[in-house]
């Protein structure tokens, strides 16, 4: 499906507003090795990085097309996805223990699955870090997360009332990620797919699994998605 025609060209998704660095941790080239930060540190630095990710999704012309209710399921379906995507980019590699084990999900009976997803979390990040993304290459991955949805979840489709706007974006979005990493990484021929295999790990991950790890202490068992609709 062909994007709409305001919205054709590579130019014009490099010119819209890039990602902003939370002004949380300096993303370092290299991996570093895990901080010893307390739970309530990494809790403010998650709280505020999510803050800044649904800050940056309002920045975006295309999203701010949308209608109010579309706004709203995109942001409900995907804050996860920019979520682990801002983790990766500017939050340095962080010791999980203490989180793990103060969270009602590690108590409960379903303990075993909670911790199954929270190491998986930890070897997606680890790898993702490992791949030394560009900020454009970040950019690009946020748009296609953030877009797809529109054909990759069935709910979410049957409610979105501009669906073929959204699909095309995300189509045009993917487009330009694909391109640029040709012509950036011409040697290295394996990185776009080890790209979209990062993203399609990152949509795995249940987004109750973050709330329990990272917001618990600021919003109880409240889904996010409930926060961000009221």
């Amino acid at each position: 499906m062909n994007p709409p025609q305001q919205y054709k060209t590579d130019q014009q998704l490099h010119v819209l507003p890039q990602v902003a660095a939370p002004s949380l941790h300096a993303r370092s080239p290299s991996i570093p090795a895990a901080l010893p930060m307390s739970p309530d540190e990494i809790c403010e630095s998650a709280a505020n990085l999510l803050f800044l990710d649904l800050k940056w999704a309002e920045t975006i012309p295309h999203f701010a097309s949308l209608s109010r209710n579309d706004q709203l399921l995109m942001l409900e379906s995907n804050w996860k996805d920019l979520f682990i995507f801002g983790v990766i980019q500017y939050l340095p590699v962080m010791d999980l223990t203490v989180l793990i084990e103060r969270s009602d999900a590690f108590k409960s009976e379903k303990a075993a699955e909670f911790v199954k997803h929270v190491q998986e979390y930890q070897e997606l990040v680890l790898r993702a870090k490992e791949l030394s993304l560009d900020p454009n290459e970040f950019f690009y991955l946020r748009l296609v997360a953030f877009f797809r949805a529109g054909h990759t979840s069935r709910d979410i489709t049957k409610k979105l009332e501009d669906e073929q706007f959204v699909q095309a974006f995300a189509s045009s979005a993917q487009t330009s990620l694909i391109k640029y990493v040709v012509i950036t990484r011409p040697d290295d021929q394996l990185r776009i797919s080890k790209i979209f295999q990062l993203l399609s790990k990152i949509q795995l991950i249940p987004p109750d699994v973050m709330t329990a790890l990272f917001f618990q202490a600021y919003v109880g068992k409240i889904p996010i998605a409930d926060i961000i609709k009221n």
